[in-house]
């Protein structure tokens, strides 16, 4: 009996701290306000010390270098083979199966526990910058930070009746989800959850097509393949729906694009965030390099606020905005027509002009970035004082029950 009283009121106390994760705000734009990306991994392989060049080119992507300052979502590690580097790391070079050093390797972030690489190739200037930035993850930034709901990505089969019976599926619903469905209304305590007024929170699906082939969008397409098992075997047009700060739920393949998958999609992220625990959610963060943090609160024209990527060679190509879209992302390495309109990726202008020397790193030491985490939530407040009331309930409790029966 004082034991199932003990037990009664440790459940009572939990059930009323569980409804502190939930919210009433949709959930692709608490993703967008709320849930940081998470860093990919990305190894750079070699031995010995790394030539003037070759330093160059991996400083690139140190929190200190152009990764740094474009708000890249990646960690760097300098592996020296010749410098008895951890048995995990000498597990993942063998399974590269090459002699080529040295030797970049992006891994997926730790809480997708993703087994194979987002990519792995010679480290090049040209790999730095396609693993960072592409044209078509710009555009998916700027309609995100511009209030679509999501973006449903098409990655093209190369089949063209396919990939036309698709799009054409997608493209339709996704002007249907945007009449249909409907917004949750959002709970008085929840309102400090958003920075925008929730009346103008809007339903806005748009679309976009990738081919498999394009160059400029080879890390793009690889993170995409590589987000669910055996994607690389499958010889389909798949559809990807991309929100928050540029996260893939998941993967629609060919005969499972349909009307009822592409509305339940909708369906999963304009509901209210039933879990605000990032992790405990479906998705998979792409690399993006994106000032969130200092977009999403800035009542700024995004079009015109963000710069084009510049800094990194020849790579500055830009694609046009489009609300929906029937045509396939192409890029021209020198098209730069309108500057104002890709997403930027710089932090700020000003910081973009700081001229900075190329980063020293350790070898084998992590090179972390800095994350800045938003301010600490009414649900979080209710969470901690909904566990700090049952903690002292379950204390009093047993205190209560040992003295009755001493």
């Amino acid at each position: 009996m004082k034991k199932s009283t003990v037990v009664i009121v440790a459940t009572l106390c939990l059930a009323f701290a569980v409804p502190a994760l939930a919210c009433s705000v949709p959930v692709f734009r608490y993703a967008l306000e709320r849930w940081v990306s998470d860093p990919y991994e990305v190894l750079v392989y070699h031995r010995g010390p790394l030539s003037e060049d070759q330093q160059a080119v991996a400083d690139l992507l140190s929190s200190d270098g152009h990764a740094g300052k474009v708000h890249a979502n990646v960690n760097l590690t300098l592996v020296d083979l010749d410098a008895d580097p951890d048995p995990q790391l000498i597990k993942i070079w063998e399974s590269q199966e090459t002699e080529t050093l040295p030797w970049l390797v992006a891994r997926y972030p730790l809480p997708t526990r993703i087994p194979v690489d987002a990519f792995a190739g010679p480290l090049l200037e040209e790999n730095v910058q396609r693993l960072l930035d592409s044209p078509t993850r710009r555009e998916i930034a700027r309609r995100l930070l511009t209030g679509d709901t999501a973006v449903l990505v098409l990655l093209e089969s190369g089949d063209q009746e396919k990939d036309e019976a698709a799009f054409k599926l997608v493209e339709t619903h996704a002007e249907q989800m945007a009449q249909t469905l409907k917004l949750p209304e959002i709970a008085p305590e929840d309102l400090d959850e958003v920075s925008i007024d929730p009346l103008a929170l809007k339903l806005d699906f748009s679309t976009i097509r990738v081919a498999r082939d394009d160059p400029a969008e080879k890390m793009f397409v690889e993170m995409l393949l590589g987000s669910e098992e055996d994607l690389h075997d499958l010889n389909e047009p798949m559809a990807f729906p991309v929100f928050g700060r540029g996260r893939v739920l998941y993967a629609l393949i060919g005969g499972g694009i349909t009307t009822e998958n592409v509305q339940q999609a909708g369906v999963d992220l304009t509901g209210p965030c039933t879990c605000t625990v990032k992790d405990q959610n479906p998705g998979v963060d792409l690399v993006m390099a994106v000032d969130w943090d200092g977009l999403v609160e800035q009542e700024v024209e995004i079009d015109k606020a963000l710069p084009p990527l510049a800094g990194l060679g020849g790579f500055t190509e830009d694609i046009q905005p489009s609300a929906t879209t029937d045509e396939t992302t192409t890029t021209d390495p020198t098209t730069t027509e309108n500057p104002t309109t890709s997403v930027a990726i710089l932090a700020s202008e000003s910081v973009a002009s700081e001229s900075t020397e190329p980063a020293e790193e350790s070898l084998n030491h992590l090179d972390t970035r800095v994350y800045y985490f938003p301010k600490l939530s009414p649900l979080w407040t209710n969470l901690l004082m909904f566990g700090g009331f049952a903690v002292v309930v379950i204390i009093g409790a047993s205190i209560f029950l040992f003295r009755k029966k001493t």
